[in-house]
């Protein structure tokens, strides 16, 4: 019995490997591709390396299961309109980064944000810092332990010493008294892979008014348009509403879902990867 048209079906692919000419089949019917490309199509069992093909689906143009390359309508102008092409998709030739040029990391560079301002961590921050990461509606969603002051103190000095080595760079987020509200940055750089994880907490007195997604994307411009990196991706936990809804208004693609990625205080939780790319 077929299925009703409002039902989803499963498109099946078979595979068609000759000496100058690759045919895919997708729900019963077929695309000529330039070139004598070899087919790399394993999530419907296709063996690459020789002539194969999987069983078609039943479909209102190909009932009988024949070769769809028989059917009439193959040959039509809109016949593959909107059908992804994998061979094309596989083919495209990726960037070639390089690698992150860092000048100025020894002395972080500070820039206004109308009356607030984004500039190096201090010591002194340590304090203030831990005053609203110790506010459980801050670390909620996050993979934040509880931390004491001494615990922030040492946080600060990473932070410091991430300058001096030039493996991340966070800047303190602050008011116009220069006290801080926020932090945001990059860790965990790779220079050889021209990557970094960009990371942001913020003071909940100052949620809803844009501050982070301002200092976000002016240090997401640095980091592509001054040190180049390729690539800046981050981990949000799933649960972490406003924090999606700012990474992907600052133009992160999510990758992925990582199941227990991080265990936030004892519990292992759910972590989506978002990324973005310089070009």
């Amino acid at each position: 019995m077929l299925s009703s048209p409002a039902e989803p079906r499963t498109i099946s692919l078979a595979l068609c490997v000759e000496k100058s000419k690759c045919l895919i089949w997708a729900n019963g019917k077929g695309k000529r591709l330039r070139g004598n490309r070899r087919c790399l199509i394993n999530r419907a069992g296709v063996d690459k390396s020789s002539v194969s093909a999987t069983s078609m689906t039943e479909s209102p143009n190909n009932r009988t299961g024949t070769s769809p390359a028989t059917s009439s309508q193959t040959n039509s102008p809109n016949h593959w309109r909107g059908v992804v092409d994998p061979l094309r998709e596989a083919s495209r030739e990726a960037p070639v980064p390089t690698t992150p040029v860092i000048d100025d990391v020894h002395a972080p560079p500070s820039w206004s944000l109308g009356e607030f301002r984004l500039r190096p961590l201090r010591l002194a921050d340590s304090t203030a810092w831990h005053a609203y990461l110790s506010d459980p509606r801050v670390t909620e969603h996050t993979s934040f332990p509880d931390l004491d002051l001494p615990a922030v103190q040492a946080m600060v000095s990473r932070q410091l010493n991430g300058y001096a080595t030039a493996t991340s760079c966070r800047w303190a987020l602050v008011d116009p008294t220069d006290t801080l509200i926020g932090t945001c940055g990059l860790s965990n750089w790779s220079l050889p892979h021209a990557h970094a994880e960009l990371v942001y907490d913020l003071h909940p007195v100052f949620w809803g008014r844009g501050l982070m997604r301002a200092a976000a994307h002016r240090i997401l411009r640095w980091a592509f348009d001054v040190a180049r990196f390729n690539r800046v991706h981050a981990f949000v936990m799933t649960s972490n509403a406003p924090s999606i809804r700012m990474l992907e208004a600052l133009a992160f693609l999510r990758e992925g879902t990582l199941h227990q990625f991080r265990v936030a205080r004892g519990t292992a939780r759910d972590f989506h990867v978002y990324a973005r790319l310089r070009a």
